[in-house]
């Protein structure tokens, strides 16, 4: 089954904020400009990113977002996720958050 997301662009802030639908959140965890949320089984179930443009630099200047979801990857010692765009012209943009943090999941 496909999970399905919910995101908000907030281009004041340069942020972007992505969950599983439905999700319930328990906690978060702060690790620079990532903020990654738990559910209460301690899942990945949301992700926001500030000073989007800073930390991706190859996104268009006028960032307008048609989708956007992550994938989290569990491995036994670390967990990747991946932050997914679609942009209003049609432009995929795919790539790995860059958390230099092991942080507690369960998969």
């Amino acid at each position: 089954m496909t999970k399905q997301f919910v995101f908000d662009y907030d281009d004041e802030s340069d942020s972007v904020f992505i969950k599983t639908k439905d999700a319930k959140i328990k906690g978060s965890v702060d690790i620079g400009d990532y903020i990654i949320d738990f559910t209460p089984d301690g899942k990945i179930a949301g992700l926001e990113i500030l000073n989007l443009s800073k930390n991706f630099r190859d996104l268009p200047k006028d960032i307008e977002f048609a989708d956007c979801s992550f994938e989290v990857r569990y491995a036994k010692e670390y967990t990747v996720i991946i932050f997914s765009a679609v942009m209003k012209t049609g432009e995929k943009i795919q790539t790995n958050v860059p958390i230099l943090a092991t942080i507690p999941v369960r998969n």
